[in-house]
Order: structure tokens, then sequence, then C-alpha cells
């Protein structure tokens, strides 16, 4: 076998367990790219299209999709908030009325609540990216201090400084 065909099956080669379900109905996979283009494909849903629409981080994208999944669970539109008893007839209505990138204001899915997924162990989750956008800040990467150094201490006199470094303390 040359390297290309290794590398071919590497990707056809399915994990058991790791399957990642579509947030509109029960198709599943455990590649990515797959369940991507399933959901853009069928559902007119471009996750990645969505982050940067809506310019979210990897956070507010994790509650997103445990919101979106909670409201189909519940067989409610998150577009419209109209309520259904058929989850098939849900996505029917959420199609036909352009409703399934359309969600309400950040303060109803942005919340603490959503950080829990709605479903154990839901794959969807673990294959988004945390895009190095999210760490990056100007070209280099951002460092946030827990404590900021107190500049009002006796250790900002340089004589006290040189004391303790070479060990002439009294």
């Amino acid at each position: 076998e040359t390297e290309t065909e290794d590398e071919e099956s590497w990707e056809d080669w399915e994990e058991a367990g790791s399957q990642a379900v579509c947030l509109f109905c029960d198709f599943s996979s455990c590649m990515p790219h797959k369940l991507t283009a399933h959901m853009q494909e069928l559902h007119d849903f471009d996750l990645k299209d969505v982050k940067l629409r809506l310019n979210l981080n990897f956070y507010q994208q994790i509650k997103l999709i445990n919101f979106m999944r909670r409201q189909i669970y519940l067989g409610s539109c998150y577009g419209c908030g109209e309520k259904f008893t058929d989850k098939r007839v849900l996505v029917e209505h959420m199609h036909s009325q352009q409703h399934v990138d359309r969600f309400p204001e950040p303060s109803v899915w942005d919340q603490p609540q959503y950080f829990f997924p709605t479903y154990e162990n839901d794959n969807l989750l673990c294959q988004l990216d945390d895009d190095e956008e999210d760490e990056v800040a100007g070209g280099r990467n951002q460092v946030i201090a827990e404590d900021l150094p107190s500049l009002n201490t006796i250790l900002a006199q340089e004589s006290v400084r040189k004391d303790i470094l070479s060990g002439d303390i009294t």
C-alpha cells in the first residue's frame, strides 16, 4: 500500500462510541467533516458560518449547541418558539420558515445552564474547534495574570531588593 492509501483507510476507520449526532436528525458520524457536510446539505446549517456570523468563542459555541439540542428535544422551534409534538414536523417547520440558523438574543442561550449537555457524552461538543483565533491577540498569545503585582510594597524599593538578593538582610 502507498502512503496515500494508508491515509485514506485511516480516515475511513471509525471508533465505536465516538459518533457525533446531527442537531436536527438521527444521522451520526465519528468524522467531523461528514457530519458538517450532512448538516450543510440536508439542513442548510453551517456551524462554522454561525460561529463567524455571531462571533462566538469556544464556550459560546458549546452553550448554543446545548441550547439548540434542548429546544429541539422539547419540541420547540428556537427561531420562533412554536411548539411541536413530532420532531420531524418541527425540523420541517424550521426548514420551511428558515429558522434553522435564526437564534434568539444571546441573553436567552448564553446562560451557564447550557454549559451542561442535553445528551450525555454529546460527541458533537468534542468535535468543536477551539480555534487559535480565540487564544491569539495581536499575533501573540494572550496571557491573563491571576494576580497583578502591587507596586505599593517595600519590594518596589531597589535597595531592598538588592539587599534581599545579596543576602545582606539584617
